[in-house]
């Protein structure tokens, strides 16, 4: 059997930052080279990081993940930095999961919800974690592991569960259905109402709404981006090229 070299730590309830769903939004901007990149606002529209980034993404622990020159820096949902840098690669991630795979370096390693490296970076590749085991290739071996970085006696099978497989930014542009809000339209301008009462929420002044999420919305006029809340308050100010929420 072998042993995998581990860091292991013990955690605290810092975990309870991580268990919220928070709400992030990506503006887009263009530079006069015609450069795009993008800055990350929370809900209330604070700039939760400084500048503008090649690429930002969110996983479901609410890690925010900036990439410029095709490596990544994670902080916390409050924007504040993890302690990890020079992120090359890393896995999607779901509530359920305890640890992350992130390569750095061209070896992959494992950390926990806190940023704290658990399972050193020693791996080709890796997969997440399901039922306690997690799949590596270690040299020219694929490898089963526990949560400890031992190695589990037991062939690896690929599956959907257990997949050498890597983090799709999930964001965009998308209409909705099935809420309690639609949009109408009204001299070619678009609004929001109720749907079993037809209220006016938002006045039909825009080219287009879309993202409803959690009482806000993302509108577009004149070719240009913002989000507006339900109180017809300007959240994201309207002069951005794109704005995405990140999920």
């Amino acid at each position: 059997m072998k042993i995998i070299i581990t860091f292991l730590v013990i955690t605290t309830s810092f975990f309870s930052a991580f268990t919220q769903e928070k709400l992030f939004y990506s503006a887009q901007v263009e530079d006069s080279t015609g450069t795009f990149s993008y800055i990350i606002f929370d809900s209330t529209g604070k700039q939760l990081i400084d500048g503008s980034h090649d690429w930002i993404g969110v996983n479901y622990w609410d890690w925010i993940l900036v990439s410029d020159d095709k490596k990544s820096i994670a902080y916390n949902s409050e924007g504040e930095p993890l302690g990890i840098y020079n992120i090359e690669s890393t896995h999607h991630v779901w509530v359920q999961c305890t640890l992350i795979p992130l390569k750095k370096e061209g070896l992959w390693g494992f950390y926990n919800k806190t940023g704290e490296l658990i399972i050193a970076h020693q791996f080709k590749d890796a997969t997440l974690f399901h039922e306690d085991k997690a799949a590596v290739i270690l040299d020219q071996d694929t490898l089963l592991i526990d949560r400890l970085g031992v190695q589990i006696d037991e062939p690896f099978i690929e599956d959907q569960s257990r997949r050498f497989e890597r983090l799709s930014g999930a964001y965009g542009l998308t209409s909705w259905a099935n809420a309690d809000q639609e949009t109408f339209t009204k001299k070619g301008k678009v609004g929001l109402r109720e749907v079993k009462t037809g209220k006016v929420i938002i006045k039909p002044i825009y080219d287009g709404l879309f993202n409803l999420e959690k009482g806000q919305v993302t509108v577009e006029l004149n070719g240009l981006f913002g989000v507006v809340n339900f109180n017809n308050e300007v959240v994201i100010p309207i002069k951005y090229k794109k704005v995405m929420v990140l999920d």
